[in-house]
């Protein structure tokens, strides 16, 4: 764990012994924290136990096909919507299908898609459907010394691996860089797979199965999942 200001001072020491020349050495803190920031936004669009929120109710708007999310909500892993005592499982769908069978007709819906942050259904509600999505986070920029979020709390050691690689990777014309922008995307990745396996620990079923941080096909332009 550790605050914004905790981060930066750690990874300006880290570039201070790493004895490169004068302008990296002295990198502005002002920039270190623009990579953290970086880091954070990379790696929010993965699913990890610590930024998904799971289960949280809404009621959809007669006439409205547009659902209203949480501030934070980022994408949805599943949407349920509640009729007669019975959970229905929203089918996700691409935007292009979505327009395809998108003829402005109402009833229960049966799918739905996302255009960038904003999550439309379809059918268009007939009534005020109660509905429960479960979704990644979306976090806002850190400012203050003071600042968390979850990835300073549970995964500040991989936010600290990107920025410091992204940081040598600007700095590349400098002597060293290069060699250090490698070891800190090892070490980003180690501290990935890290991550990876407690989210594996922590998903399991009991059963034998193959899974990913990741799920399939993320389309990045419309922070789509297609499966």
């Amino acid at each position: 764990m550790a605050t914004f200001g905790q981060l930066r001072t750690r990874i300006k020491q880290k570039i201070a012994q790493d004895y490169l020349n004068e302008n990296t050495s002295e990198a502005p803190v002002s920039r270190i924290g623009q990579a953290i920031n970086d880091a954070i936004e990379y790696y929010q669009r993965y699913q990890f136990w610590f930024n998904t929120d799971y289960d949280v109710s809404g009621t959809m708007t007669v006439n409205n096909a547009l659902l209203t999310m949480p501030s934070d909500y980022l994408y949805a892993i599943e949407i349920s919507l509640i009729y007669g005592n019975i959970t229905y499982i929203l089918g996700k769908v691409s935007n292009e299908v979505y327009d395809y069978q998108n003829a402005q007709a109402t009833g229960r819906p049966e799918i739905y898609t996302q255009r960038g942050t904003a999550t439309y259904v379809y059918f268009i509600p007939d009534m005020a459907y109660p509905y429960q999505v479960t979704y990644v986070k979306g976090y806002a920029a850190l400012v203050n010394d003071s600042d968390t979020n979850d990835f300073t709390v549970e995964a500040s050691s991989l936010i600290e691996a990107h920025a410091l690689a992204e940081l040598y990777l600007d700095a590349r014309h400098s002597q060293g860089a290069d060699s250090l922008h490698e070891a800190y995307n090892r070490k980003e990745q180690q501290e990935l797979r890290n991550l990876q396996v407690q989210n594996n620990m922590r998903s399991a079923t009991g059963q034998l199965m193959t899974s990913s941080l990741l799920m399939n096909n993320y389309d990045e332009q419309n922070l789509n999942w297609n499966n």
